[in-house]
Parts: C-alpha cells; sequence; structure tokens
C-alpha cells in the first residue's frame, strides 16, 4: 500500500471540492450494488435530468484513485492489477476525508460507491444525523452479468471481490431501507429494460430481513 503525497492530497481536495456551495436542504443521494450493476451510469443520468443537483459533491473512491499522479505512475510502469492493489485503500480513505469536509461545508452529497461496508452505512448513519435527507437507490444485477460489463474496463476489478459484494448487499439493502427517508430499487440486469424500478420485495433471493 502507498502512500499519497501532500501535494497530490491537495490537488484531489481542489479538484473534488472546489465551487461547490452550500446548501440549506442538505441531502445525500447514495447508490448501491456491486460493480458493473450501473451505479455510474445511473448517477450520470441523474445528473443530466436534473434529478440530482448538478453542484453536488460526488463521493465516488475509484475516480479518486484514477485521478491520483501516484496511482497512474503505477499503472503505466506495473499494470492495473499492482496499481489498485497498491492504491485502492488509501484512494478509498482519500474519498472519506473529502466525504468528511463536503459534510462539514453543507453540500449536496451523490455517493457513488457499492455501499457494502459497515463504514459506508455508518457514514450515511451519520449524515443523517447531521440533518441531511437520506435517499437511496439500489441498482440491482446478478455478479455474472457485472462480471461481462466490466471485461473491458481500464481498470482492474476482482472477480471474487464482486461475489462477495454481491453476498455482502444481501443484508446491507435491508438496513438501508429502513434508513433512509427515501429508498428506490432499480433491477439493471436486463440491457433492453435498463434501470426497471422494482419494489424491494420483489428479489426476496438477493435480500435478507434477517
Amino acid at each position: 500500500m502507498g502512500a499519497i503525497s501532500i501535494a497530490s492530497r491537495a490537488e484531489i481536495f481542489s479538484q473534488f471540492l472546489a465551487g461547490k456551495t452550500s446548501s440549506a436542504d442538505k441531502r445525500v443521494y447514495a447508490m448501491c450494488g456491486i460493480p458493473g450493476s450501473g451505479k455510474s451510469t445511473y448517477v450520470g443520468r441523474a445528473l443530466q435530468a436534473g434529478h440530482f443537483p448538478k453542484n453536488a459533491f460526488v463521493l465516488n473512491p475509484d475516480n479518486v484513485m484514477h485521478a491520483l499522479p501516484e496511482y497512474r505512475k503505477t499503472f503505466d510502469r506495473d499494470g492495473a492489477e499492482t496499481a489498485f492493489c497498491a492504491w485502492e485503500l488509501p484512494a478509498r480513505k482519500l474519498a472519506y476525508d473529502l466525504l468528511r469536509h463536503a459534510a462539514d461545508r453543507g453540500l449536496n452529497i451523490i455517493i457513488d460507491m457499492g455501499c457494502v461496508r459497515d463504514e459506508d452505512s455508518n457514514n450515511i448513519l451519520d449524515l443523517k444525523k447531521r440533518g441531511y435527507q437520506v435517499h437511496i437507490y439500489h441498482i440491482f444485477c446478478p455478479p455474472e452479468i457485472a462480471l461481462q460489463r466490466i471485461g473491458g474496463r481500464e481498470r482492474f476489478t476482482p472477480e471474487d471481490m464482486i461475489r462477495q459484494r454481491y453476498e455482502a448487499l444481501k443484508t446491507m439493502v435491508s438496513k438501508y431501507h429502513l434508513m433512509a427517508h427515501q429508498f428506490f430499487m432499480f433491477d439493471n440486469s436486463d440491457q433492453d429494460q435498463p434501470f426497471r424500478k422494482v419494489d424491494i420485495n420483489s428479489l426476496p433471493d438477493v435480500i435478507s430481513f434477517n
């Protein structure tokens, strides 16, 4: 695991937070889903359509990682897998630092990541305690289809990570359903019917309410 330089950290903070303004009506729009499910595609469409505020801070550790000069240097020298293993965790920690600064400034926040870890649910719960309205969007997609989609990506994504996150979401989604002021679920497993809105009870095999 590498260490992010002070200069790179400052560059990332400027790139991801500069020009963002606070909102009196603070909202967090949190995506959850496995890699390849279509989270970032949904965010892009929602921003373009005006459903998400265009001036929101977007939390996406993958984007932070790709913007790091250290990651790009390792990628060019040693390849995608080595770069991912070296910089995924530091980039995620830096992304969470960005999230805390965005919340301190009262920015609207879009969480464009899987939200499969306890620290992710704790971050969302903390935002709720800080007065944020919480809107959560679960983008469902089976691992086999997600693996097909990420096959052509530049960055490395371990197959076992996708399957582990799929299993983790079975319990996490029910927690998010209870936590959210508004909860939305979309089935994005069929490219002919993308982002088909479904009821949370319509997929009993992939959600655990225990």
